[in-house]
């Protein structure tokens, strides 16, 4: 890491390239290994949390308790139940082969919403009653997947995606936990625990009076996440701790937010962003 300190409201989001270039035999073998497709059903419903895998978590996961519906990604999912606390969901997306690693006992009440994506060795442990099937448009990719197939768009991560299948099973109060985009400065940690995946470069990042230890792939998660949550401006977001993302929308949004309430149906979000 250099001594560099970039700012982080100076520039804006960029394009990623998303997926391998051939995942069709994948993808196949994955539709025929699990039956169980996700077709979300929009209707009222309560509070959800969408508990990512940042640092503050450690801070603030005894709060995921009091919304309706936990949906986890990444190591969330093994942070809370090693805490005695159950999710609802848990979402992967990621077609690399470390995620593997970060679900190391699955449990029964979980419902798992798995993109067809994934590695193979992802779904060998799975009792195809407990998980569901996904799909992630390929862009120019081009892989084919059934017609009638829930498909959701290429983010830039995994917390996006279930943002998007929240919407349409009509959450309309959503709560952000442990999406921070940043690190620890203490101990230059990523995540709330271990995390598995390829080593980051990481970058100091300024935003106003503060300093972040962060990386390429997050902060473009960090710019990328409020013009998804734009898009949806029926919705009301909550971000509890304080890394980078809640400091940013801050900034960028304007206004003082009590308890970080991030409010005003963000109609202006997309506006502020670009």
């Amino acid at each position: 890491m250099d001594d560099v300190i970039y700012d982080l409201l100076a520039s804006g989001p960029g394009v990623r390239i998303h997926y391998h270039h051939d995942l069709q035999p994948r993808v196949d073998a994955n539709l025929a290994r699990i039956p169980g497709r996700f077709n979300p059903e929009s209707k009222p419903r309560g509070s959800l949390a969408i508990v990512g895998f940042g640092p503050t978590l450690q801070d603030t996961w005894l709060n995921v308790v009091r919304c309706d519906t936990i949906w986890t990604v990444s190591g969330a999912h093994d942070f809370l139940l090693a805490r005695n606390v159950v999710p609802h969901y848990h979402t992967d997306i990621e077609w690399r082969d470390h995620k593997v690693k970060f679900i190391h006992q699955l449990h029964p009440e979980v419902h798992y919403v798995i993109a067809s994506t994934v590695d193979e060795a992802y779904l060998t442990r799975f009792t195809t009653e407990h998980v569901s099937l996904v799909h992630v448009d390929s862009g120019s990719l081009n892989w084919v997947v059934p017609n009638d197939a829930f498909i959701i768009k290429p983010d830039w991560d995994v917390t996006m995606a279930v943002l998007r299948i929240a919407a349409a099973m009509g959450f309309k109060e959503i709560h952000f936990f442990g999406v921070d985009y940043c690190g620890r400065q203490s101990d230059n940690a990523i995540a709330a625990a271990e995390h598995y995946g390829t080593p980051k470069d990481l970058v100091q990042m300024g935003l106003q009076d503060r300093v972040y230890l962060t990386s390429t792939d997050m902060i473009e998660g960090c710019w990328h996440l409020p013009k998804v949550m734009g898009q949806y401006p029926d919705i009301e977001y909550f971000v509890h701790g304080d890394g980078m993302f809640s400091h940013y929308l801050r900034a960028r949004l304007g206004g003082q937010y009590a308890n970080q309430r991030i409010i005003p149906r963000i109609e202006q979000t997309l506006a502020c962003i670009e």
